[in-house]
């Protein structure tokens, strides 16, 4: 089996397929799939929606990363929902569009959120917080995002298939190498790459422990 690659990439979800999707388009690039042979994809548990921003809180975001980096953060979010808008359109997936909405409730979470969303309107992002059009004891605010949430009509991983060569095995261990990244995987298998893709979500704290998660969330949000 061939042990060398442009690009490894990790995960059995939407993440690790849509990134072979679209790097099995460039002819000039060699890659790999690692899927783990137990199916745990984050995927298979969310919600069937895409939305863009953030789910975290702006604040919170804010106050780790200085304004900037909240700023750059959003913007991730919102360039990473209007690549999943094109997605689907080139494919002919039928969506449905709307906008996402946070029901806010108690004293500290919309004085919270009325922080948040002076941050994210200073920053030139769509956001407003109103009082709700009902009468309602348990939601005193609504925070509007603006149009970024879509629900596909059809399962998407119907349309990904496997673009690129797949290896069911689970992965052990990451580490440096000097032309790029090894992947130890449970089959027995040691492979090298010049990138590594994760699309692991509640697995990468695993794989690498360092990582900060108020960057990246892996926390279980599903259970």
């Amino acid at each position: 089996m061939k042990q060398s690659y442009d690009v490894i990439i990790i995960g059995g979800g939407i993440t690790a397929a849509s990134a072979a999707e679209y790097i099995s388009k460039d002819s000039q690039l060699s890659a790999v799939r690692c899927v783990s042979t137990k199916i745990t994809a984050t995927s298979f548990k969310a919600p069937a929606y895409g939305c863009g921003g953030s789910w975290d809180n702006y604040t919170r975001i804010s106050h780790a990363h200085g304004p900037d980096g909240a700023r750059d953060m959003w913007r991730f979010g919102n360039e990473g929902y209007d690549g999943l808008v094109n997605f689907c359109e080139e494919e002919g997936i039928r969506l449905s569009h709307g906008q996402r909405f946070r029901y806010l409730n108690g004293p500290g979470e919309a004085e919270e959120a009325a922080k948040a969303v002076a941050q994210l309107q200073a920053q030139g992002f769509p956001v407003t917080l109103t009082k709700p059009p009902w009468d309602k004891a348990d939601v005193n605010s609504v925070q509007t995002d603006g149009p970024s949430c879509l629900i596909p009509k059809e399962p998407l991983f119907a349309r990904l298939g496997e673009p690129v060569p797949t290896i069911k095995a689970r992965v052990q261990e990451l580490k440096p190498h000097k032309d790029g990244v090894s992947v130890a995987l449970t089959s027995g298998d040691v492979l090298q790459g010049q990138m590594v893709i994760l699309g692991t979500h509640l697995s990468t704290g695993e794989l690498i422990p360092e990582l900060n998660e108020v960057f990246i969330s892996f926390a279980d949000q599903w259970e």
